[in-house]
């Protein structure tokens, strides 16, 4: 019990510092994830509202409706969100893409806007990674911080941001944390969604971000980008909130409902395990050969 007691109080001590916060079982769940590599030339363009382009470039949907599921009491299955779920890295822009079809057979918005990534009252989709694969506490902390501490804590070194299809200030698209004015856009994040029909609703939504190790709120100069490498394993999560009636606390489906350290938003931890599979066909050669180590703003630059 000692020993026990005296690990417990090691990792909170380290879990005050981010870059020193990691755990020997990062994560949770019994599989792997697969987050498919594509050459540059196969890069998805998250401009054109189309999802058939991923049919091509990736062998099949990383994520299906059954892959998600929720420790809601009495909360329904997933299977009635009818989802689809592509997953893509790419060697020299060092980001993730995913791409999502959905359809919900009751599609709620009852945002108010202004608060993103927190997009209360709403179906939306959160997307977390974690590029190290360290696990530990990234948010709701640190609890007896200064103002500029929790600035520097919170989404450091594990990253969630939020979608939603439409807001009242068109903004809909977030990362949590301070630096929501840069980390959610380009070139570092970006999303395109649209939606088709009503009751039910098909939702296509694109999006691509950038795994940081340690992101420091002040600007990209002084944060320390995650290094995308094929057969990596990274921590990974994906969110899906679902309302079926108005007025409703909604429901949030993840890939796995087995929570070590709740709640799922604050711990790493509670992510899964997503390998970065390299690429098996056409000229992956020369997306390697283009990328750099970003540990500088000249040398990020230098590789999008």
């Amino acid at each position: 019990m000692m020993k026990r007691l005296l690990f417990v109080a090691t990792w909170i001590c380290l879990c005050m510092v981010p870059a020193l916060c990691v755990s020997v079982a990062a994560h949770v769940g019994d599989r792997i994830i697969p987050i498919y590599e594509v050459p540059s030339s196969d890069v998805p363009q998250i401009d054109d509202f189309s999802l058939f382009e991923w049919e091509n470039i990736v062998p099949e949907p990383s994520l299906e409706s059954r892959d998600f599921s929720s420790l809601q009491i009495g909360s329904p299955g997933s299977d009635d969100l009818a989802t689809r779920i592509y997953l893509a890295w790419n060697m020299a822009t060092q980001r993730l893409y995913m791409g999502m079809q959905q359809t919900d057979d009751f599609y709620i918005n009852e945002y108010a806007g202004g608060d993103p990534p927190n997009f209360f009252g709403a179906d939306y989709v959160e997307f977390f990674v974690d590029g190290d694969h360290s696990g530990g506490q990234y948010a709701c902390g640190p609890p007896d911080g200064t103002p500029e501490q929790v600035k520097l804590y919170v989404g450091a070194q594990a990253q969630r941001y939020a979608v939603i299809a439409e807001a009242p200030d068109a903004i809909v698209f977030g990362f949590e944390g301070y630096a929501n004015g840069w980390a959610s856009l380009p070139p570092w994040a970006d999303v395109r969604i649209r939606q088709i029909g009503v009751e039910p609703t098909e939702t296509q939504m694109e999006l691509y971000t950038t795994p940081w190790d340690n992101l420091n709120w002040n600007g990209p100069d002084v944060s320390v980008r995650s290094v995308l490498q094929a057969n990596n394993i990274i921590g990974l999560q994906i969110g899906i909130i679902d309302h079926d009636a108005p007025g409703s606390g909604g429901i949030r489906f993840s890939i796995s409902s087995l929570l070590e350290r709740p709640p799922l938003v604050c711990f790493a931890e509670n992510f899964v395990d997503a390998r970065l599979v390299p690429c098996e066909r056409g000229d992956c050669t020369q997306a390697r050969d283009s990328s750099v180590r970003a540990d500088s703003w000249g040398r990020i630059k230098a590789g999008l």
